[in-house]
């Protein structure tokens, strides 16, 4: 980020810079912000000694927008918050590899980035844009950052990912109520408070739901329900042997 225009500098400008809201803004909010870096603040504008004296300088009466110019709201940290969170690459996070990560906002948690759209960093100055990826602040509820368009760009809540043996897939539903094979373990997350697949579930081979069951019919391992699997893993139509 780049420093704050010398010549014609607006409150709007700084309010901007400190990720504020543009509406029915006041000086005193401005100059109290608490993401105001003193380290940023020009001292031929804003005298003192070290950050802590030019703040004090900055929140003294009357206040003077002439104290922020040159202000360079990206150097010295203190803008921006640290947000311990969880990380994925999976394509969904849900059963998939997560990390502990830290990244760094204007807001104090990822939901609240997200649902302000502001930007996170991999450092606390917020010189680099944090990696792709979903970021959690509990596991349960995901939110997905594109840092190519620097924007958040999806969401997605975690419920139980059931595990279930069953065999297939068959030729037909009939074939598969009477097969009596062997079965294997598949893993879905289950739209209602079904036990197995119904339609509209998408059922994966993997616990972490990225590899997509093959077409075709299956059956549980008890020979009491069956589903039919389309495309991409997802049930079209499900029922009883």
């Amino acid at each position: 980020m780049s420093a704050l225009p010398t010549a014609n500098l607006k409150l709007s400008d700084v309010a901007d810079a400190l990720g504020m809201s543009l509406v029915n803004i006041s000086m005193y909010a401005v100059f109290n912000n608490t993401a105001v870096n003193g380290d940023g603040l020009d001292s031929t504008y804003c005298a003192g000694a070290d950050a802590a004296e030019k703040l004090s300088n900055l929140r003294t009466t009357p206040y003077n927008l002439g104290k922020f110019r040159g202000y360079d709201h990206s150097g010295g940290g203190g803008l921006y918050t640290a947000i311990i969170c969880y990380h994925s690459t999976s394509k969904t996070p849900c059963g998939g590899i997560s990390m502990s990560t830290t990244v760094y906002s204007t807001q104090g948690a990822i939901f609240f980035a997200y649902i302000n759209q502001q930007e996170i960093y991999s450092d606390s100055g917020g010189n680099t844009i944090a990696d792709a990826g979903w970021y959690s602040d509990d596991e349960v509820n995901w939110f997905l950052w594109d840092s190519s368009r620097l924007r958040w760009v999806d969401s997605t809540v975690c419920t139980s990912i059931i595990t279930i043996n069953a065999a297939g897939p068959y030729a037909s539903q009939l074939a598969a109520c009477l097969s009596g094979g062997k079965g294997d373990d598949y893993y879905f997350l289950p739209t209602g408070s079904n036990t197995v697949p119904v339609t509209g579930d998408e059922v994966y081979t993997d616990f972490g739901l990225t590899n997509p069951c093959a077409s075709g019919y299956y059956v549980d391992g008890f020979y009491v329900s069956w589903w039919r699997i389309g495309l991409n893993g997802v049930v079209i139509e499900h029922g009883k042997c």
